[in-house]
């Protein structure tokens, strides 16, 4: 569950980012966990939030030379979230309806 308590933390650095960007510039989001709530959830919001910001294709985005030594995925497009104590609850949510309204933030 400790990716949930990143994810918040992730997500205003990426904010924060995206925000001293000139219009046109590029901003590369990478962090050292292994957890989609701390990368791919964190992109994803990023996404919905600021919407002048896009994802691109590393193909894309990269130069050929570059590209051919990168090791890259293309990332998961769902993922489940634990209950914030998880710890004791011991439960994983896959969708926003599964989530009990005491548990969802205001």
């Amino acid at each position: 569950a400790a990716g949930l308590g990143a994810h918040a933390l992730q997500l205003a650095i990426l904010l924060r980012g995206a925000a001293l960007l000139r219009p046109g510039g590029r901003l590369v989001y990478s962090t050292c966990a292994l957890d989609p709530l701390q990368d791919e959830a964190v992109v994803s919001a990023a996404l919905q939030q600021e919407p002048a910001l896009a994802l691109l294709d590393p193909a894309e985005a990269l130069p050929p030379e570059t590209l051919a030594s990168l090791r890259y995925s293309r990332g998961l497009s769902s993922w489940a979230v634990p209950h914030p104590d998880f710890e004791t609850e011991r439960a994983m949510y896959r969708s926003w309806e599964e989530v009990p309204p005491a548990v969802r933030a205001p």
